[in-house]
C-alpha cells in the first residue's frame, strides 16, 4: 500500500500523464493518415480503411476520456483514471501492432517505412507516456513486438537485420523511458518537498505568533503580581502579617512563572531535543506510562484497561510522555461520584495506526476542540482544576513530530475519547526517492 505522500506523487504523475493526451491523440491521428496515404496503393483498400477506422475510433475514445478527466479531476480516483487511460492506449498499441500483420507490404522500402512509423510512435510514447512507466510499456510492447517478430519470421538476412535493429531500438526506448520517468519523479518530489516545507513554514509561523501572544499574556500575569506586591512592600509601612501575606503571594507568583517557563521549555524541546526514531512497542510504552502514574491512579481509584497495541517507528520517550499526559488529563477531569475508567486501544490499517484514549470523565463541548490543543488554553479556571493548559498542546506537538494528527470526541458529562492517527513509519519528502516505486 502507498502511504499518503507516495499517493500524492502518484496522483501528480497520473494528472501529468492525462494532460499529455491531446498531444498523443494528434500524433496518432496524423501518423495514421500518413501511413494510410503511403500504403494506399500497396495494401488492399478494405484492410486500410478498417485499420484507419479502428485507429480513429480509439483516438475518439481517448479524447472522450480526456474531456471526462477535465470535468472530474478534482474528485476522480487517480487509479481509476490511469486504468481507463491504459485501456485506451493498450488498444491503440494493439491497433498499431496489427499494422505489421494486416498492413505489411511486400516490398522492403514500404516495410522500412512501416517500421519507421511504428518506431516513431514508440519514441513519442517515451516522451509522453513514460511519466507512468507501465503506461509506456502497455502501449509500446504491442506496438513494436509484432513488427520485430514479422521481420525475424521472414528468414533472410536483410529482414533478420531489420528485426534486430527494431528490437534494439525498442530496448533503447525502454531505457530512455526509464530515464525520463526517473527525471519526472525527481521533479515531482522536489515540488512536493517545496510545497511541504512552505506549508510547514506557514504553520510554524502562525503557531509562533499564537504562542508568543499567549505566552506573553500568561507570563506577564505573575510578573505583574510580583511588581505590584513588591511596590506595596517598598512604598508602605505594613504590619508584619501583611508583609508575610504579600511575600507569600509573590513567591506563589514566581512559582507559577517557573512552572510556565518549565512548560515552555518542554514544549519547545519536543522538536529540538527529540531522540532518534526507532522501533517502538506501544504495549511497553503505555505500561511504562501507567507505572509512572501509579500513585496518582491509586489515589483516585482509576482503572486503566489496555488493549493490544501495534508497533511503529517513533521516539520512545516522547510517546511515553504523550500517554502520560493523556492519562493524567483523564484522571484530572474525572467525574465526581463515578469510578474513573480509562481505556487505551488501537488498530492498524493501510499503513496508519489509530490509537484511542477513552475516559468516562466530565467531557467537554466539541465547539472548543481546537482550543484545548493550544498552549496555555484551558476550559476551566485554575481553582476548579489545577494545571496551566500545556499538557494537550505538548501531545499535539509530539504527534505532529511523528507525522500524525490528534483529535477528540466528547460530550459534556459523557467522557472524552482522544484519537491519534500515526503513520507506521513517517515518510518525508527527502526519503521519497528511495521509497517510491517506479510507476
Amino acid at each position: 500500500m502507498y502511504n499518503s505522500s507516495e499517493h500524492l506523487l502518484y496522483e501528480k504523475q497520473v494528472n501529468q500523464l492525462l494532460r499529455h493526451t491531446p498531444v498523443g491523440i494528434i500524433g496518432t491521428t496524423i501518423n495514421s493518415l500518413i501511413l494510410t496515404f503511403v500504403l494506399w496503393e500497396v495494401i488492399p483498400l478494405f484492410h486500410l480503411v478498417t485499420w484507419l477506422t479502428a485507429s480513429i475510433s480509439v483516438s475518439a475514445y481517448r479524447y472522450f476520456l480526456y474531456k471526462r478527466y477535465l470535468r472530474t479531476k478534482a474528485s476522480a480516483s487517480a487509479t481509476r483514471l490511469e486504468i481507463w487511460f491504459n485501456i485506451g492506449i493498450g488498444i491503440s498499441g494493439l491497433i498499431w501492432g496489427s499494422a505489421a500483420i494486416f498492413l505489411f507490404p511486400s516490398d522492403i522500402p514500404h516495410q522500412t517505412f512501416l517500421a519507421f512509423v511504428l518506431g516513431g510512435m514508440v519514441a513519442g510514447a517515451a516522451g509522453t507516456f513514460s511519466v507512468v512507466l507501465r503506461s509506456f510499456l502497455i502501449f509500446s510492447t504491442p506496438t513494436l513486438v509484432p513488427i520485430v517478430v514479422r521481420f525475424f519470421a521472414m528468414g533472410d538476412h536483410i529482414h533478420f537485420a531489420m528485426g534486430g535493429m527494431s528490437f534494439l531500438f525498442g530496448l533503447l526506448m525502454f531505457w530512455t523511458a526509464t530515464r525520463v520517468n526517473s527525471a519526472i519523479r525527481s521533479s515531482l518530489q522536489l515540488q512536493f518537498e517545496a510545497t511541504e516545507r512552505a506549508a510547514e513554514l506557514e504553520r510554524k509561523t502562525q503557531e509562533l505568533q499564537d504562542f508568543a501572544f499567549v505566552a506573553s499574556h500568561d507570563l506577564s500575569e505573575p510578573l505583574r503580581k510580583v511588581q505590584a506586591f513588591g511596590s506595596l512592600l517598598r512604598d508602605k509601612e505594613l504590619p508584619a502579617e501583611k508583609q508575610k501575606d504579600y511575600i507569600s503571594r509573590m513567591i506563589e507568583a514566581t512559582n507559577r512563572m517557573q512552572t510556565l517557563l518549565d512548560a515552555l521549555l518542554r514544549y519547545s524541546r519536543v522538536e529540538s531535543r527529540g531522540d532518534a526514531f526507532t522501533t517502538v512497542d506501544l504495549n511497553v510504552v503505555v505500561k511504562e506510562a501507567v507505572s509512572d502514574l501509579e500513585v496518582q491512579l491509586n489515589e483516585t481509584g482509576t482503572m486503566v484497561e489496555i488493549g493490544t497495541l501495534p508497533t511503529f517507528v517513533g521516539d520512545p520517550s516522547q510517546m511515553r510522555q504523550l500517554f502520560q499526559n493523556l492519562i493524567a488529563n483523564s484522571v484530572k477531569y474525572r467525574r465526581s461520584g463515578v469510578d474513573p475508567i480509562i481505556k487505551i486501544y488501537g488498530n492498524m490499517q493501510n499503513g496508519v495506526i489509530q490509537l484511542s484514549v477513552q475516559d468516562n470523565g466530565i467531557g467537554f463541548d466539541e465547539r472548543y476542540l481546537d482550543k484545548i490543543f493550544r498552549p496555555f488554553q484551558r476550559l476551566h479556571g485554575r481553582h476548579e482544576y489545577p494545571g496551566i493548559g500545556m499538557g494537550l498542546a505538548i501531545c499535539k506537538k509530539i504527534v505532529e513530530r511523528h507525522g500524525g494528527v490528534i483529535s477528540a470526541k466528547s460530550k459534556p458529562g459523557e467522557g472524552s475519547t482522544f484519537i491519534l492517527s500515526l503513520p507506521i513509519q513517517r515518510i518525508t519528502a527527502e526519503s521519497l526517492s528511495s521509497t517510491l516505486p517506479l510507476l
